[in-house]
C-alpha cells in the first residue's frame, strides 16, 4: 500500500523541486503558497494552490479536511516558519513525526538555548527583552560586546553588535521601532561554522561541516570591520579528518539525539572562539539551511 503524505511548502521550486524527491510508492498530496506549472508535478497526486495559506486556522482546517477524507501517514514542512503549525497538526491528528515541543526546541531561540545549556553545550550568556528600559539591565549582566538579535526574524537580519556604552546609546537613539522580542548575548569572537545534516530515527546519519566566508575575504564572526552586520559570501566545507570538523559534529549530535527529532534534516551555527577554542552553541534548526546548502549536502552525499 502507497504511503500517503502531504507536503505543506513555501519554499520556492528551483529550492524544493518536490517532484524529484518523490517514487510511486508515494501518494503525494501538495498544498502550496504559489501556483506550480503542471508539467513541473510529476509524481504528485494531488496539488492544491492555498491562497490563504498565512491563515494558520484556514490552513489546519484544509489538512483536517483532507485527512478525514483519507489519512496521512506523514505531514512535511520545508519551511522553516511552517515547521510548529505542522507540528501541531501532526499531534492533533495522530500523525508519527517531529512532536510540538521538538519543533519548539528548534524554533524558539530563547527555549533553545536553555536546552542547549541543560545538556552541557557551551552558550553565549543570553537573555531576552522587548522594551529599551530592559535592555541595560540585561546589558549591566552580561557585559559589552554585546549581539542583539531580534526574535521573530531568522538569518542576520535584524543583528546588532555593540562594543561598547557608547554604541549601546547611538543604536537607542537611532531605533525608530522594537519588535516584540529580542535576545540579547555575549558577543563572542571567533570564526563562525554551520552543521547541516540528516537525521534518521534520532540519530545523525549524515553530516556536513562549513565555515562561512565573508565578502572581505575573511571568516564570519557577525561583525565586520565597516559596520555591524554580517555580509555572508561564501563559505568552505571542513574537511572529516580536521578537528573543527569532529568538534562540531559531536556537539552537534548532543542536541539532536536529546531534542526527540526523529527524521529530517538540521541547520545549526556555532561559533569557535578564538580566544581558546572553545566551541559555543549558537543556533540549531529543523529544516535544510538556505543560500544554496542543500546543494553542498547533496555534493557531500555523493562523495562520502
Amino acid at each position: 500500500m502507497k504511503k500517503r503524505i502531504c507536503v505543506i511548502n513555501t519554499v520556492t521550486w528551483l529550492r524544493a523541486p518536490i517532484s524529484n524527491w518523490l517514487n510511486d510508492n508515494l501518494d503525494t498530496t501538495l498544498i502550496s503558497s504559489y501556483q506550480v506549472d503542471k508539467s513541473l508535478l510529476k509524481d504528485i497526486n494531488q496539488f492544491i494552490y492555498f491562497e490563504k495559506y498565512n491563515d494558520d486556522e484556514e490552513l489546519g482546517n484544509l489538512v483536517i479536511r483532507l485527512h478525514q477524507q483519507k489519512k496521512f501517514d506523514l505531514l512535511i514542512a520545508l519551511s522553516e516558519r511552517d515547521i510548529l503549525r505542522v507540528a501541531k497538526l501532526r499531534e492533533l491528528l495522530g500523525i508519527q513525526g517531529q512532536n510540538y515541543f521538538s519543533a519548539l526546541l528548534y524554533r524558539d531561540k530563547y527555549i533553545m538555548k536553555q536546552f542547549a545549556k541543560i545538556i552541557g553545550l557551551n552558550v553565549p550568556e543570553f537573555s531576552t527583552f522587548s522594551k529599551p528600559c530592559e535592555l541595560m539591565e540585561k546589558v549591566s549582566k552580561i557585559g559589552f560586546p554585546i549581539l542583539i538579535k531580534p526574535l521573530s526574524k531568522s538569518g542576520s537580519k535584524g543583528v546588532q553588535v555593540l562594543k561598547n556604552k557608547e554604541e549601546y546609546d547611538d543604536y537607542l537613539e537611532k531605533k525608530s521601532f522594537w519588535e516584540e522580542n529580542y535576545d540579547v548575548e555575549q558577543f563572542i569572537l571567533g570564526d563562525m561554522y554551520h552543521v547541516d545534516g540528516i537525521v534518521e530515527n534520532n540519530k545523525l546519519k549524515f553530516i556536513s561541516v562549513s565555515k562561512y566566508w565573508n565578502s572581505l575575504g575573511k571568516s564570519t564572526t557577525l561583525m565586520e570591520n565597516t559596520q555591524n552586520t554580517t555580509i555572508t559570501f561564501a563559505d568552505f566545507t571542513i574537511n572529516k579528518s580536521d578537528w573543527e570538523f569532529l568538534l562540531l559534529k559531536g556537539e552537534t549530535k548532543k542536541f539532536v539525539e536529546k531534542s526527540n527529532f526523529n527524521n529530517g534534516t538540521i541547520h545549526a551555527e556555532f561559533i569557535i572562539s578564538e580566544k581558546d577554542k572553545t566551541p559555543y552553541f549558537i543556533e540549531i534548526a529543523s529544516r535544510t539551511g538556505g543560500l544554496m546548502i542543500s546543494n553542498t549536502i547533496e555534493k557531500n552525499m555523493a562523495l562520502s
